[in-house]
């Protein structure tokens, strides 16, 4: 019976290798799951004495995947060092950190545009509209420009035909008049000036004359020396004939203003400057001058070529023979 027992546990050559194979195998195994135990109770132990790196969700399911890795692949190449843990999840603790801790971005409240200004004597029809005017209040307000009408104080939009109160209300702040129309001289119907000591803005007071008609009527009144008559004006190039009289109501002349000439020494530059003498005219008196001859009245200007009774007329205020 011994015997037979004996050859029970008597094995060959081959099996006795496949059973030190077998218990090598075991060992293994037996050896990688108590270091992969010895691991994971490290890093639980480490994270509950650090109360200042809590282990978070994100850390947790990364070390589960880890955990189901290990599991499932039964290899230690899979398990990551205890320093490569905690250093991600101090990573994802500090991003969590800041958003807890960093207060939100305040947005700052919408500001108010400031409205654009305009020029109302610089306008177009769909600015206007633009900015709230009706289309036939803004119809009208172009017209009146174009016909050179000026607004020169911002009250005056008001008078714009068709412009509602509450449009005229709405534009008021906007409105920024250009210096070159609020210093426009308004228009006097009242007032009557003297020609010869009349200024640029004088002289614009008056309807029917501008800058541009002033400075004419300035400017031949400096080469006559200063007008006689106010019919003068009409000797001015392109000066309107037809509401002469009109401009001429406003205007007087007071002769003690005028400078004249002495034809016995006035120059040639200075007599041909005067509109009442032309060069021939000019030369001919120097002429008799150079002769000896004096003149001591109006009236012996009519022997000399040029000088008419009609342009002696109209120099005789101008004259003087001292």
């Amino acid at each position: 019976m011994l015997q037979s027992f004996k050859q029970f546990f008597a094995f060959n050559k081959s099996d006795r290798a496949a059973a030190y194979l077998l218990a090598l195998i075991i060992a293994l195994l037996t050896a990688a799951s108590y270091i992969y135990n010895e691991l994971n109770r490290n890093v639980i132990t480490n994270n509950n004495e650090n109360s200042t790196l809590p282990l978070t969700n994100n850390t947790n399911k990364i070390i589960g995947v880890l955990n189901e890795d290990l599991s499932e692949n039964g290899t230690q190449q899979k398990i990551l060092n205890q320093d490569s843990i905690l250093s991600i999840n101090i990573k994802i603790d500090d991003e969590e950190l800041d958003t807890q801790v960093k207060p939100k971005k305040e947005i700052d409240s919408p500001t108010v545009e400031k409205s654009k200004t305009f020029n109302p004597n610089v306008t177009t029809k769909s600015e206007l509209m633009a900015l709230g005017v009706n289309e036939y209040a803004a119809s009208n307000w172009v017209n009146y420009l174009q016909k050179g009408g000026r607004i020169r104080k911002p009250e005056q939009m008001k008078t714009i035909y068709g412009v509602e109160l509450h449009e005229y209300e709405k534009l008021l702040p906007l409105a920024e008049i250009d210096p070159f129309y609020s210093n426009i001289i308004e228009k006097d119907s009242t007032i009557v000036i003297n020609l010869n000591t009349a200024t640029y803005k004088e002289l614009q007071k008056i309807k029917g004359i501008g800058e541009k008609r002033a400075k004419t009527i300035v400017q031949y009144r400096n080469r006559l020396g200063g007008y006689a008559s106010v019919e003068q004006l009409k000797e001015i190039p392109r000066f309107p004939k037809k509401n002469f009289n009109k401009i001429a109501k406003q205007l007087k002349v007071e002769i003690g203003y005028i400078k004249k000439l002495n034809p016995n020494i006035s120059n040639l530059a200075n007599l041909v400057y005067h509109p009442y003498i032309d060069s021939l005219m000019a030369n001919e008196l120097l002429t008799q001058r150079e002769n000896g001859i004096k003149f001591s009245q109006a009236i012996q200007l009519t022997k000399l070529k040029g000088f008419n009774q009609e342009k002696i007329k109209k120099l005789t205020p101008y004259l003087r023979f001292d």
